[in-house]
């Protein structure tokens, strides 16, 4: 809803400009553009028109994107863009056009890591996208560079067709079964595509980037007692922090995959063998439990 349709103003068909504004907000982001707990609340953000790009997620979405956005989400209707004049925007003429150029750069490499993520575990996985988030920006270039190379559209998110395009440039042999599996595997925020964060922590070199402090860091995030191990009770404590509903016997069998030394429990050097094993692509004793 725009602006003028809030506060009861006269509107036409720019509101529909000021809809994909909200749209691709969403789209590239995960996120709304005005987040709001009640219609009061929401409406009023509307009518003010303020919004910005802090979420994490804009770091690889291009300025173009951003551009465009800024230019439908204007609060008057007579200074948003027309349709006319998206199709003429940047986004469209220039870096749409340049995509497939972005395939020339494909490590193949890449889809084996994303293959290999397949055996890892939910725990796993959820400390892996915690760590690339610890992570600069210098650390994990390579493997940005590399999320760019398959993002042919530049919104941030990978898509099914994109990969699909970019594993017939480089005549890699992957069907198109086995890409509707990476993306379902890989989908952690469960969109149906592959977000950034998701492809940091699914093909990043976790021996190479995560030492010994970062590793802490999230092990405390579930060692919740302070105690240097993470007991079932406390695992399950700290994905409902992390807004996870993992049931209990599910907790319990992610204990059992990754307690080396069956006491029930999960030490810091156990923890730390996670990413060791990662890291030369060898798959976690009993990692098939609870697939994400």
């Amino acid at each position: 809803m725009a602006p003028e349709m809030v506060i009861g103003d006269y509107y036409d068909s720019q509101v529909d400009v000021w809809s994909l504004g909200v749209l691709l907000y969403n789209i590239v982001s995960g996120h709304q553009p005005f987040p709001a707990n009640t219609q009061n609340e929401l409406f009023t953000k509307i009518a003010l028109g303020k919004f910005n790009f802090e979420h994490k997620e804009f770091l690889m979405v291009t300025e173009e994107c951003k551009d465009l956005i800024r230019k439908c989400l204007v609060r008057d209707p007579k200074k948003r863009l027309t349709a006319t004049k998206i199709l003429q925007h940047e986004w469209f003429t220039t870096h749409l056009e340049k995509s497939a150029d972005h395939s020339t750069n494909l490590d193949p490499a890449v889809f084996e890591r994303m293959k290999s993520y397949k055996s890892t575990s939910y725990f796993e996985r959820t400390a892996m996208n915690i760590l690339v988030k610890l992570s600069s920006e210098e650390e994990m270039r390579q493997m940005t560079e590399q999320f760019k190379v398959l993002d042919l559209d530049g919104t941030g998110l990978i898509h099914p067709h994109e990969i699909k395009k970019c594993i017939l440039d480089h005549d890699i042999k992957l069907s198109n079964t086995e890409v509707d599996e990476l993306i379902k595997e890989l989908d952690y925020a469960g969109n149906g595509k592959i977000n950034y964060s998701e492809f940091l922590a699914a093909t990043v070199d976790a021996k190479q980037f995560f030492d010994d402090s970062k590793l802490r860091v999230v092990f405390s995030m579930f060692d919740v007692e302070g105690n240097n191990k993470i007991t079932a009770h406390e695992m399950f404590i700290a994905f409902q922090k992390l807004n996870q509903n993992v049931p209990m016997s599910e907790v319990e069998q992610l204990i059992k995959a990754h307690d080396i030394e069956k006491n029930g429990v999960i030490s810091f050097d156990e923890f730390k063998v996670i990413f060791q094993e990662k890291s030369t692509d060898t798959p976690v004793k009993n990692a098939d439990v609870l697939q994400s």
